[in-house]
């Protein structure tokens, strides 16, 4: 775009932190691996300042989309996750660890046993499972599900990092007990984004528990995965047994089933189900 000179420019100038935004929020839109260097830059002239606790962790996500495939972008994200004494930029390094898409790292910080590190890194898995998923088609889900148990399929990358993720989320369901409120939606979101097959295991173990506060948020977390799970039909049959109080939940649930039967691809699975249902 013409206008990404003019608005890196300006981030060297000294303006409103809601015109810096707005300039993020265009270059993460419309910029390059070219304007990388700009966006280190900004983290740095900010990282100590106090005041910019947002304005960082968009610039962190800036770097995210316009970094996908720059050793710079990754070298520099890894560098702010192990040089972990600043905590903003720790914790909005975390979030942008999903453009690596290696998991070991995530393994690396997960052993720490430290709650709020494993939210962030559950964040990150979640919105790397987005970006595997998003341009995956019914057709795929047909083609995945013919495959699946087939040890000679040759699998994709993507496949290959989908099961990696799903093998270290399986690692630390023993601590799910001990996570926050937060840490256990997390999990749950990143399980679920990912078609674990533990995922409605712990989902329900959430939305059967007495926390209103964890059932509030995991039926959120299903409202938003939903249409991308490849087995919806024992997690929507859990929904209609399960005994709730509150009507703004019993809302959300009839709200998941409406997004389900008007957003997901008319396939033969789908229309199977709908008439058992």
């Amino acid at each position: 775009s013409s206008l990404i000179p003019v608005m890196t420019s300006l981030l060297e100038k000294k303006i409103s932190a809601g015109e810096k935004e707005i300039i993020l929020d265009y270059i993460r839109h419309n910029g390059s691996s070219n304007d990388v260097q700009v966006i280190i830059n900004f983290i740095e002239k900010y990282r100590d300042d106090h005041e910019s606790g947002a304005l960082l962790r968009k610039a962190f996500n800036t770097l995210k989309h316009i970094g996908a495939g720059n050793a710079e972008t990754a070298t520099y994200i890894l560098s702010q996750v192990r040089n972990n004494e600043n905590v903003k930029l720790f914790y909005s390094a975390i979030s942008s660890l999903s453009l690596i898409r290696k998991t070991e790292i995530y393994e690396e910080l997960l052993k720490k046993n430290d709650d709020e590190i494993s939210y962030h890194v559950f964040l990150s898995i979640y919105n790397l499972n987005r970006d595997i998923y998003k341009d995956e088609t019914e057709e795929d889900h047909a083609e995945n599900r013919l495959y699946e148990g087939i040890a000679e399929k040759q699998m994709t990358p993507d496949e290959e990092l989908l099961l990696n993720i799903k093998v270290l989320l399986g690692k630390v369901t023993a601590r799910f007990d001990s996570y926050s409120v937060k840490t256990k939606s997390a999990f749950i979101n990143a399980m679920l984004s990912c078609n674990h097959r533990e995922s409605v295991i712990y989902a329900m173990k959430a939305l059967e528990s007495r926390d209103e506060k964890l059932r509030r948020m995991v039926l959120y977390s299903i409202y938003s995965n939903i249409t991308l799970i490849r087995f919806p039909e024992k997690l929507l049959r859990s929904l209609i047994s399960l005994n709730i109080e509150q009507d703004r939940d019993n809302e959300l649930i009839v709200q998941i089933f409406c997004r389900y039967f008007n957003v997901k691809e008319k396939s033969r699975t789908y229309t199977l189900f709908r008439d058992k249902m």
